[in-house]
């Protein structure tokens, strides 16, 4: 579950900087 965590963590930052960039413009 450890290993699964990290995964799910590094996903859901990388898709906030895609939707904070569009959002910004």
């Amino acid at each position: 579950p450890k290993k699964h965590q990290t995964k799910n963590h590094q996903h859901p930052k990388k898709h906030q900087t895609k939707i904070k960039i569009p959002r910004k413009n």
